[in-house]
């Protein structure tokens, strides 16, 4: 089977993760076709016991409706880490996905990107701040964000009115809409801007893939600003990922009796960089990135 199928097979297998699927772009790399068989690759992966007849069973389906995979596959623009177009900034992160997907313009990841992201459930006065700070910030960096309820959208959406760039990062397949009333978003994003994902085509979404999609957003970014975050917050994960990465951390505060934005300030408390105007992230990110040239 062509090597770039065959990992696209292998990515719908359960059991194959992410770091299984790095192994399996790098071990192939010279390569242009696959004959290993099933067993083999459980064998090389060494993957645990209770996975490995539900990969035979997968494997044996797809083997049998090769059409249809091929036919999805035909549909997707898929990127492999050893690629020449992989994002650079993404490539350096731990755990960096194998493969991505993505519709849209994929030269927006050669710019300087900048995550905007915050409650799903934000309150007028973050919503306000994000549209200002949004719409100085997207004319010198493209705006990253997970197309979420809530601080998400408002990022995507107070970029396109600046006339700037978007990138939405998803936790499922490029042909699935979360959450359905962004799906008009969706597709105007991927029509003028960029949405990307490491999930093919028909994966749903799930709580765990959250999680996973927002380190994907912290390592296109050169820094990450939180808008609001409650204490405990998908939000929160972002930021941690960020600071891993040494990437920059921005957060907004809000008032001290507002339990919106205990995650805020815990971060600033910890070090992230509380910011006022968008010209105090201008500032930093030039600093910084003449720190990461270098």
């Amino acid at each position: 089977m062509e090597r770039r199928l065959w990992l696209y097979l292998m990515a719908h297998l359960p059991g194959i993760s992410n770091q299984s699927l790095l192994k399996l772009v790098a071990w192939t790399m010279h390569q242009t076709h696959i004959d290993y068989s099933i067993d083999e690759i459980i064998d090389l992966l060494n993957i645990r016991h209770n996975y490995h007849e539900g990969i035979r069973r997968y494997y044996r389906y797809y083997l049998a409706n090769i059409s249809l995979l091929k036919n999805d596959f035909a549909k997707e623009n898929m990127l492999l880490l050893t690629d020449e177009q992989y994002p650079v900034m993404l490539a350096h992160i731990y755990n960096a996905p194998a493969l991505l997907f993505y519709r849209g313009n994929i030269n927006l990841l050669n710019k300087r990107c900048l995550a905007v992201v915050g409650s799903r459930k934000a309150c007028h006065y973050s919503l306000k701040m994000t549209h200002r700070f949004v719409s100085e910030l997207a004319k010198t960096h493209v705006i990253v964000s997970g197309l979420a309820l809530g601080i998400d959208y408002q990022a995507h959406y107070s970029t396109i009115c600046a006339k700037g760039s978007t990138v939405a990062v998803i936790g499922n397949g490029l042909d699935v809409c979360y959450p359905k009333q962004h799906c008009l978003m969706q597709e105007k994003i991927m029509a003028e801007h960029l949405v990307i994902t490491q999930y093919p085509l028909h994966t749903q979404p799930k709580p765990y893939r959250f999680p996973e999609r927002n380190r994907i957003i912290a390592g296109l970014s050169e820094g990450v600003c939180i808008m609001q975050a409650s204490k405990r917050s998908g939000t929160s994960i972002t930021a941690n990922c960020a600071l891993e990465e040494g990437r920059e951390v921005f957060a907004l505060p809000g008032s001290i009796a507002d339990d919106q934005f205990v995650g805020c300030h815990q971060l600033i408390q910890a070090g992230a960089k509380l910011i006022w105007q968008p010209q105090d992230i201008i500032d930093e990110l030039h600093h910084w990135q003449v720190n990461y040239l270098n």
